[in-house]
């Protein structure tokens, strides 16, 4: 097993462009005699108007994967109302760390009495997945489709919860309900991609992706993801040519760079795919994006055979997160490490790694543990996994 593929212990599930509607979809339907009927969307329970605005502004950034803004604006929300359960679940998958993940989705679950029952079913279905439970984050969101089956939302979160359990044939499905009930539901199409390019229909999956690129032209994702497929059918150059465009329009989008370096480093060219990585160390902007910068390090150094400076890579990584007190960053980080002793034929200090791993302090996560690694997985799914390859 390559590193490549076990660094992809960052990842399972929780399509990211969750819930609540979008700013332009009403939220309610009425039937003609008056009386209210069930809610078109998921509501979005909050009694300032501030923070509904800053929830729905971060909810649109949210959409096009521009996570650092978008969680201004959920802090905004979040503190505007100290009750906005909604706010703290998007602040949890939109965080920068697992730290702040697990804070946040303590929070979220915390304030579940006081969001409606989509609300709910929401929080519920990521503390399942945040808990290894998919089954059961299965079952909430198929309670959310059928509570609101005229939202594409739901629809699309159940295609991901399908995708992680690798059920191409009902993600696939789920996808494209969403996009029937929305055409213009730009992420449901970049779902669409992700779910086709595994079965190999690759033909299907770039259509998908071409028309996510025409729904958000001047959004980085769309072409990170069609770049994505590019490189898995192996044609490189047309898939630096689409990151470097997501990159110009966001110089920022590290996922980016990181998919240069794996079109390089499958062309046999190490040296060029460090440079690249380097450029997210010289670029990060907080302990998150440092740590980013640091595991894809180790990443293209182990593919290079330098083990070693792979593990020297990590304990910085692991050093940043120990500065910032993030236990759950901490735990990822040696498990990390033990893998590369491990893959290095250094069975005993994997199993110390795996040791001093287990031995950390929980810290702040809600009431049914979910581990690092799951968090990372479910923090960085929209479709894309932003700290490796493969």
């Amino acid at each position: 097993m390559t590193y490549r593929s076990m660094v992809r212990l960052l990842f399972v599930l929780l399509g990211v462009a969750a819930c609540g509607s979008r700013p332009d979809r009403k939220t309610a339907a009425t039937t003609t005699g008056g009386a209210a009927a069930a809610p078109a969307t998921v509501p979005i329970t909050t009694a300032s108007a501030e923070a509904r605005q800053h929830f729905l502004t971060g909810l649109d950034l949210f959409d096009r994967l521009r996570f650092a803004d978008a969680r201004g604006h959920f802090e905004l929300a979040a503190a505007k109302d100290s009750t906005f359960a909604l706010a703290h679940y998007y602040l949890a998958i939109a965080a920068a760390t697992p730290q702040a993940f697990f804070q946040h989705l303590s929070r979220a679950v915390a304030l579940e009495s006081k969001a409606s029952d989509g609300e709910r079913l929401l929080i519920q279905a990521l503390e399942a997945a945040a808990t290894g439970q998919p089954a059961q984050q299965v079952r909430y969101l198929e309670q959310l489709v059928a509570a609101y089956p005229n939202d594409p939302r739901p629809h699309f979160l159940l295609g991901f919860a399908h995708l992680g359990q690798q059920a191409y044939d009902q993600s696939i499905a789920d996808f494209t309900s969403a996009t029937t009930l929305d055409s213009t539901f730009s992420p449901a199409y970049n779902g669409l991609g992700y779910a086709y390019k595994p079965i190999g229909r690759y033909d299907d999956a770039e259509r998908a992706f071409k028309r996510y690129i025409a729904l958000i032209p001047n959004e980085p994702n769309p072409y990170d993801s069609y770049a994505e497929l590019l490189l898995k059918m192996g044609r490189y150059p047309e898939s630096i040519e689409n990151y470097k465009k997501a990159l110009a329009l966001d110089p920022h989008f590290n996922s980016s760079h990181v998919g240069i370096a794996a079109d390089l480093m499958y062309q046999g060219k190490n040296a060029a795919a460090l440079a690249e990585v380097q450029k997210l160390v010289k670029n990060a902007r907080d302990d998150g994006e440092r740590r980013v910068a640091l595991i894809n390090m180790a990443i293209v150094e182990l593919d290079g055979g330098r083990a070693d400076r792979a593990i020297q890579q990590l304990r910085a990584s692991y050093a940043v997160a120990k500065r910032g007190k993030d236990v759950p960053a901490m735990a990822q980080d040696a498990i990390l490490i033990g893998n590369v002793q491990l893959e290095a034929r250094r069975p005993d200090q994997a199993a110390k790694q795996y040791r001093a791993a287990t031995s950390l302090p929980h810290g702040a996560r809600p009431t049914r543990t979910p581990t690092a690694r799951r968090a990372a997985c479910i923090r960085t799914r929209c479709g894309r996994d932003t700290s490796s390859w493969g």
